[in-house]
């Protein structure tokens, strides 16, 4: 047995998605580069080098096991920036998401995801033995709900923001560490009963919510008759062809994607400008992610690194994943980005910082090679 190298493979390709996804918001910002709007790509710019700047010191300068340490004061922080948030939190397109900190806002859900992240790491490295052995349905009850209690409040809270998509993110990326982690079926089944049913009541009382869903099943049925926004995402991936109508020639982007193109919608913008080629590029880059801090995560020594690195994989992929199925019509519309790729400063930052840890925890391996 052997210990690994540093991943810098992963830490290549991560550093070639951050310049691509900076290209990319620059062409997506105007109807042409005649008139390209250089405002989000600077600011894009800014976040991205503050991130690989944190994303290399967190790699290799900081010992991935002093989240543990910090794990209590990360979850507090970040359960009371998400409380300020609803009071002074900034409204766009009807949700309190932001908090503004001069010209610049900031997104506290991001600091949640690595919240739940770390905590459920340290939750399953210290009761992995009583995770794994069931000795009552109660007893066991009492332990998972030390978890348990305070994610769903993080979870509550995002909601309140007006977010449905990201407490949903969060929830299937913490169900996934846990039942990795050996929780018990008589368990996790219940969870996802009553998941399944708390799910279908948000979105049957809320309006604009059951409207999508209504909208979504109608597009099921019939495709013609799909919301503007998923219509105009079918011509963008059509019109590209396999290598695309050149970068700035998108004709989608301008107001008939959504208002900003560069945000949630760019996966078909980059359909349209680069074609199958341009996706097929950053479906091959995630599925690169995902097979590498799969790695990293098996062959980690013990049990905080391992979890650490899953969730923190399954939180970038899975989030990728929800965003590309949602430009192609195979779920309903919601405000999740492309992770590396579309505009967004805190998303840039944070996941950015996930990867540094990510990257932290690949230099603690053990392999049979």
């Amino acid at each position: 047995m052997k210990t690994n190298r540093f991943n810098y493979f992963l830490l290549v390709i991560t550093v070639f998605a951050v310049f691509f996804g900076i290209l990319m918001v620059l062409s997506a910002s105007g109807v042409n580069y005649a008139s390209l709007n250089l405002v989000p790509s600077l600011k894009q710019s800014g976040f991205a080098l503050i991130g690989l700047v944190l994303m290399f010191l967190l790699a290799f300068t900081v010992d991935y096991n002093v989240w543990i340490k910090w794990s209590n004061i990360i979850f507090i922080v970040s359960v009371i920036c998400l409380i300020a948030v609803l009071f002074v939190g900034r409204d766009i397109k009807g949700a309190s998401r932001w908090i503004s900190l001069g010209p610049l806002s900031f997104q506290p859900s991001e600091l949640a995801k690595i919240a739940i992240i770390i905590m459920t790491a340290k939750f399953i490295a210290q009761s992995r033995k009583y995770i794994l052995k069931y000795e009552g349905f109660w007893d066991y009850i009492k332990m998972f709900a030390l978890n348990a209690v305070p994610a769903v409040a993080i979870f509550a809270l995002i909601y309140l923001e007006g977010d449905f998509g990201v407490p949903f993110l969060m929830l299937c990326v913490w169900f996934a560490m846990l039942v990795s982690a050996g929780l018990n079926a008589r368990v996790w089944v219940p969870i996802i009963i009553v998941a399944a049913i708390a799910v279908i009541i948000m979105l049957s009382f809320t309006g604009y919510r059951s409207s999508r869903v209504s909208n979504f099943k109608q597009y099921l049925r019939n495709p013609a008759v799909a919301e503007g926004q998923v219509r105009s995402g079918f011509y963008a991936f059509a019109s590209g062809g396999v290598f695309g109508k050149g970068l700035g020639n998108s004709q989608m982007k301008s107001g008939y994607l959504a208002t900003e193109a560069h945000n949630d919608y760019i996966f078909p913008v980059i359909g349209e400008e680069i074609g199958f080629f341009g996706t097929s590029l950053v479906v091959l880059f995630f599925i690169i992610f995902f097979v590498n801090g799969m790695k990293i995560s098996s062959n980690t020594k013990d049990d905080f690194g391992k979890f650490l690195a899953l969730g923190i994989t399954c939180m970038i992929v899975f989030q990728a994943l929800f965003n590309m199925y949602m430009t192609v019509g195979l779920i309903p519309p919601k405000g999740i980005n492309l992770p590396f790729i579309s505009y967004g400063g805190s998303s840039m930052l944070f996941t950015l910082i996930m990867t540094g840890i990510l990257l932290s925890v690949s230099k603690k391996q053990k392999s049979l090679l």
